[in-house]
């Protein structure tokens, strides 16, 4: 287990409500801190956070590698309220990487092997 002072934090993401910021250790992956209380919820790893427009949820990938190259990538859900991670895709023909969610929350768009998907996202609730 590596120490927090030897990660490198980056990609904030401030949350719809102005409430939380979801940010990537390189180290560590994906945590949410609560600015009211500064209270921080540990999501895992991964990378390229992107919120729910309820701000309920922060969407992210979860790679892996074999140290040179991504063997692995799928998208996942957090809610930071009660420390919850759903699996949104599971796929292990395919690499999903960078979700981002439409305005109404009804959908997610991510690459897929290099290409663009659109998807309704159903699996988080709301």
């Amino acid at each position: 287990s590596s120490s927090a002072a030897s990660d490198v934090y980056k990609r904030q993401r401030l949350s719809p409500d102005g409430r939380a910021v979801a940010f990537v250790g390189l180290v560590s992956g994906v945590h949410v801190i609560e600015l009211a209380t500064g209270a921080v919820t540990h999501a895992g790893a991964g990378t390229a956070p992107a919120w729910t427009p309820d701000s309920r949820w922060v969407l992210f990938e979860r790679t892996a590698d074999d140290g040179a190259h991504l063997t692995g990538s799928e998208l996942v859900a957090h809610s930071p309220a009660d420390d919850r991670t759903l699996a949104l895709t599971a796929t292990p023909d395919a690499h999903e990487r960078r979700p981002a969610v439409s305005p109404d929350g009804t959908q997610v768009a991510f690459l897929r092997d290099g290409a663009v998907v659109v998807a309704t996202l159903r699996d988080v609730p709301r």
